[in-house]
């Protein structure tokens, strides 16, 4: 459940990626690392950050997704990605929600 593919982006990471949320529940069910890396966007929760999926946003949140080891990836926060892909009602609830918003890069 904790696999990765070539570009060593986690399972959880590409369902969140491409918002598939009851295969991000599977796999959350199913023991799989919510802060397993992923590739382009870091981890799970700021993929499905920058991607606008809220649902799954509050679902990763509510299973202790935090993204706070840095990571590889174009953002080094939920906030950022949030931020970068134009999603401000994410980025909203990750203010509210008090997800630690730690970030080791400049906007």
């Amino acid at each position: 459940v904790n696999q990765t593919n070539k570009d060593e982006s986690s399972g959880l990471y590409l369902a969140a990626r491409g918002g598939h949320i009851m295969v991000v529940q599977k796999l959350l069910d199913m023991g799989a690392n919510i802060d397993a890396p992923g590739f382009q966007y870091g981890d799970a929760l700021q993929a499905a950050c920058f991607g606008g999926w809220t649902e799954i946003v509050q679902l990763l949140i509510n299973h202790d997704a935090t993204s706070s080891v840095p990571r590889r990836g174009e953002y080094s926060s939920p906030l950022q990605a949030a931020l970068a892909g134009d999603n401000n009602p994410i980025a909203e609830y990750l203010l509210n929600a008090g997800v630690k918003l730690t970030t080791q890069q400049q906007f």
